[in-house]
């Protein structure tokens, strides 16, 4: 804050973060036109000389600005919004209510735009015409015939028989539909005869870029709101001071949708906003909110899915019939092994969980009166429909024999890349998960009384981003087989540079397509990482204590037991058992490096 050059007013100003700055061009072709600028700094007067005064003033402006960094960054990430019929419907109908309030002490002084269509130059693209001089005489005849009698039927067609008719447009299907210059000429022609009007209905919704079709929707039925705003408020003119019905309709969606979004909000309340808000919980380390990013990455996948499969991003819509719908379809892709019907299961889940998250935060946001009204009153719908049953398969059939083991570890001894030399080796002799060994950093390795092991911790970092998350969060410590020491891992590890020991992108893929390259002719069912973890657990069968095979593995422990017995002291006892498993290979001479 400092004062603005020739004034003693305070000015506030904030620099624009790198990532949204360099994204810019692509963030103005969405629509952005606060971003066409060649400064990366906000600045903005704030209207007062005093200081107080002046703070208050700034941490709102801040707070504003902090929400439109937000908004684009979900926009770089997501994309312009794309809506349904429905929805466009909606706001077209919420901007002629707006217009209605704001012209309704004085109708006759409403501006309206001619509402005849512009109509730009328009120039038949040579591979339309030579489509067309392809056609026999007779047939192109009757394409013209087709192509005004599609256009007459758009034109005179009730706004549910539009909805259907667009469909084609966007779909290309049909004549003039399948060439793309008249399906363009269209876009044009709504955006100059009402783009202006389409653009503020949006931006009063909270969003900020639509593609082309949502807007091309929310164009046509804003011209069908407008007429109807247009007959309403020329009845007003002539003495009808009622209020219209459409108004009273529309003002029950805008209830509506504060409800969902909040007092202050518009936008209708999406999966990605419901997701956007668990993930800000989630970096606050609230407890109850502590997803993994990789996991609200995922469920923002499955959603965006759901989202297209139903032709509305809206969650509140959602029912338990069309919940099933979907469950349904994804069954059936798993009968056609288009997917596994573990993930069938896992996808029919998501929008259940979502809505659950939705509902937590609408009730948080009541108890803080910063919510209307409730969303989903009668509690979750999706909570009734059942979930797809996943056979448990023969777990041996997903487990390394001990011969494609050995293969395995031999053809990692001649790899130099890190996680294709050591990977293999600690999941064979330590049955870590390949998110926990891949995890693991050089002050990880340790020894105590002359034997060394890992520690498997989870670790919740300066930001989400670097959390190292485990099941069950519980910090294990897994002593070293002799096998892997004879190796050299202690002596690689010794030679390391301090932090991580491998690198972590894309390495479960990375590792998976390694040792597919080692079974050219197929692994069968094994599973090619997480089999070797299976090996392990076959391996320490013979232990006498479960509990020490629960705790080596990071399986659950359960009652007051789980919190002892936890410290380095166990490692000797420990170290004795994990070595009772007999080598794979035979023991080196020498270190290898």
């Amino acid at each position: 804050m400092a004062k603005r050059k020739g004034t003693a007013n305070e000015q506030a100003w904030r620099r624009i973060p790198p990532d949204i700055w360099q994204a810019r061009h692509k963030l103005v072709a969405m629509g952005v036109s606060t971003l066409n600028r060649k400064s990366q700094q906000w600045q903005q007067s704030l209207g007062t000389a005093d200081r107080d005064e002046a703070s208050l003033r700034k941490a709102g402006l801040e707070a504003e600005w902090r929400r439109e960094e937000q908004l684009w960054r979900g926009l770089l990430r997501d994309g312009p919004a794309s809506l349904s019929e429905m929805e466009a419907l909606e706001l077209a109908r919420l901007g002629a209510a707006r217009r209605w309030e704001q012209h309704k002490s004085s109708p006759l002084d409403a501006p309206f735009k001619s509402q005849a269509f512009p109509r730009p130059p328009f120039t038949p693209s040579e591979a339309a015409q030579s489509a067309l001089r392809a056609m026999s005489l007779e047939d192109r005849e009757a394409a013209k015939r087709e192509g005004i009698a599609n256009l007459k039927r758009l034109m005179d067609a009730s706004p549910l028989e539009r909805m259907h008719l667009l469909r084609e447009v966007r779909d290309a299907r049909g004549y003039p539909w399948c060439f793309p210059e008249f399906r363009q000429i269209g876009l044009t022609m709504a955006e100059e005869r009402r783009g202006e009007a389409t653009s503020a209905d949006l931006e009063a919704a909270g969003i900020r870029a639509a593609d082309e079709w949502s807007r091309l929707l929310v164009n046509l039925e804003g011209i069908g709101a407008e007429e109807q705003l247009r007959e309403s408020l020329g009845r007003r003119a002539l003495g009808d001071l009622s209020v219209p019905q459409w108004v009273t309709d529309a003002e029950r969606i805008e209830t509506q949708r504060k409800a969902l979004t909040g007092a202050g909000g518009g936008a209708v309340l999406t999966f990605d906003g419901i997701i956007d808000e668990e993930e800000r919980l989630a970096r606050l380390r609230l407890e109850g909110h502590d997803k993994a990013l990789s996991t609200l990455r995922k469920y923002r996948t499955v959603c965006k899915q759901f989202a297209t499969w139903r032709a509305s991003g809206n969650a509140t819509t959602t029912t338990l019939a069309e919940a099933e719908r979907w469950r349904d379809a994804l069954v059936g892709m798993a009968d056609k092994e288009e997917i596994s019907r573990k993930d069938a299961r896992i996808k029919a889940g998501i929008p259940r969980a979502v809505i659950g998250w939705a509902i937590a935060h609408n009730r948080e946001a009541r108890a803080r009166d910063t919510c209307v009204g409730i969303i989903f009153p009668d509690g979750n719908p999706l909570v009734a429909m059942a979930l797809p049953r996943v056979e448990q398969g023969d777990p041996s059939e997903r487990t390394y024999p001990k011969h494609m083991a050995r293969r395995l570890l031999e053809a990692a001894r001649l790899e130099e890349r890190p996680e294709f030399r050591w990977l293999p080796w600690l999941l064979v002799y330590t049955g870590m998960r390949h998110n926990e060994a891949a995890g693991l950093e050089k002050a990880d390795i340790r020894e105590y009384e002359g034997c060394w092991f890992c520690v498997v911790r989870w670790k919740m970092g300066a930001t989400l981003e670097e959390d190292r998350v485990q099941k069950g969060k519980r910090t294990r410590r897994i002593p070293l087989h002799d096998a892997l020491i004879a190796e050299g891992f202690v002596e690689w590890v010794k030679a390391r540079p301090d932090g991580r020991l491998f690198t972590r992108k894309h390495g479960d893929q990375r590792l998976r397509e390694w040792v597919h390259s080692v079974f050219p002719k197929g692994l069968g069912k094994v599973d090619p990482v997480h089999g070797l973890r299976h090996l392990f657990e076959a391996l320490i069968m013979d232990w006498d204590s479960e509990r020490s095979q629960d705790y080596v593995t990071g399986r659950s422990i359960k009652g007051s037991a789980k919190g002892y017995g936890q410290s380095d002291a166990i490692i000797p006892a420990l170290g004795k058992l994990v070595n009772s498993i007999p080598p794979l290979l035979p023991l080196p001479t020498k270190s290898a490096n």
